[in-house]
């Protein structure tokens, strides 16, 4: 497997772009079009930001390790009563964190099987009118969009 990396200035929306266009078309037609459009769209800022994020956890522990010393310095024995209020805030946000992590997941994964319909549908639209079915796919679409 070809490893990929990110060219200094590339976004990460120009990384997904130039891997659909060096992708064979087997390859393209076994990926929804929902799918890499929601990908792009929801995902793409995410891994922008995570590579910010990285760089602030790198210095995290020197920041926190340096603040403590000096508060002790200054503060005393008092100190300790923030750095616990500080710990438990930082394990509430981190739960809070993972729970809205999973309510993402489950939005997406919905808004995954929306577009896939979607697409069947206005891929299908000439035979839909054939058949006669508009109302059962209008049916179908609105009680996904529920």
């Amino acid at each position: 497997m070809e490893m990929f990396h990110l060219k200094k200035g590339e976004t990460p929306i120009t990384f997904y772009l130039l891997q659909i266009l060096k992708s064979n078309r087997r390859s393209l037609n076994e990926i929804a079009s929902g799918q890499t459009i929601n990908l792009v769209s929801n995902d793409a800022n995410r891994l922008q930001d995570a590579v910010w994020s990285m760089l602030f956890f790198m210095f995290a522990p020197i920041e926190i390790l340096s603040s403590g010393i000096l508060l002790w310095f200054l503060i005393g024995w008092q100190a300790l009563v923030g750095a616990g209020f500080f710990l438990i805030v930082i394990i509430y946000i981190s739960v809070l964190s993972k729970k809205a992590g999973r309510l993402r997941e489950n939005a997406a994964s919905v808004t995954d099987r929306r577009l896939e319909i979607l697409n069947e549908v206005i891929t299908g639209i000439r035979s839909i009118k054939i058949h006669a079915w508009e109302w059962n796919f209008r049916d179908l679409i609105r009680d996904l969009r529920m």
